[in-house]
């Protein structure tokens, strides 16, 4: 198992249906929206001794595939404590299943570090990547003030009908549809780190989410992808990849 940053950063898949979109002021139009082919390259970390994953001439993540029916996610870590690069790379179904994931990188995990495995891995995504052309997705910010992050509730608006927030002071999430009412998502965030063997409680969930970030999607997709940023708490407590907290919710 591998380890992000201190961050402890966690997503949330929701799923819903189709709806009139409007403007998000938060959100990070692609600098090409344009659909096209897409590839991942590996690159040579030298100070760690492997490869990871890096878009290919072209590519931008997050995206859709060319039928609105599969979305992809490269997200890059860094290694808890060691700082050591993470890729990871993630396909969806809009109907919120995850299909496949490949990791590279971490310096605690030999799998992922055997240099052996980075070429099959490479191709396993190519020939996924290969099999459809990809629209590029916005990025939609968490709009809070700044003097508030992690003490006030925080909130992303997907496409500007579609408003998930998430409240610090009782670790709960709800949603709002256009103009309806807010209503409670039962499910609820993983803590964002695994307790150290030395600590007693090898494999304890510790640390807390403090806020939403970011997400993307959108309403004509009937899918988003929301990621939060959590407090770890300690050095006992070391942050999984941002990939590895992925939690489905229907809209309808």
């Amino acid at each position: 198992m591998s380890w992000i940053a201190r961050a402890g950063a966690v997503m949330l898949l929701l799923v819903g249906g189709v709806a009139q979109a409007e403007t998000d002021p938060c959100a990070v139009p692609p600098a090409d929206p344009a659909t096209r082919a897409m590839t991942i390259d590996l690159v040579d970390n030298a100070d760690w001794g492997y490869q990871t994953f890096a878009p290919g001439t072209g590519a931008a993540f997050p995206a859709v595939s060319k039928d609105g029916k599969t979305l992809v996610q490269l997200f890059q870590d860094g290694e808890d404590f060691t700082g050591a690069p993470i890729t990871t790379i993630v396909f969806w179904s809009t109907r919120g299943a995850e299909l496949a994931r490949y990791g590279r990188g971490g310096a605690s995990d030999s799998r992922n570090s055997a240099a052996a495995d980075a070429p099959h891995a490479h191709a396993a995504v190519n020939q996924r990547l290969a099999a459809t052309t990809w629209r590029p997705l916005a990025v939609h910010n968490a709009c809070e003030p700044d003097s508030e992050v992690g003490r006030s509730p925080s909130r992303v608006t997907v496409d500007g009908d579609v408003a998930i927030t998430f409240d610090p002071a009782t670790a709960r999430l709800t949603k709002r549809v256009a103009k309806g009412r807010a209503t409670r998502i039962r499910a609820q965030f993983r803590a964002p780190g695994l307790r150290s063997a030395d600590d007693g409680i090898p494999g304890g969930g510790c640390g807390e989410i403090t806020r939403l970030a970011y997400g993307f999607g959108g309403r004509d997709l009937g899918v988003a992808i929301l990621i939060a940023d959590g407090n770890l708490g300690g050095d006992s407590c070391f942050g999984q990849p941002v990939a590895d907290n992925a939690l489905v919710i229907p809209l309808r």
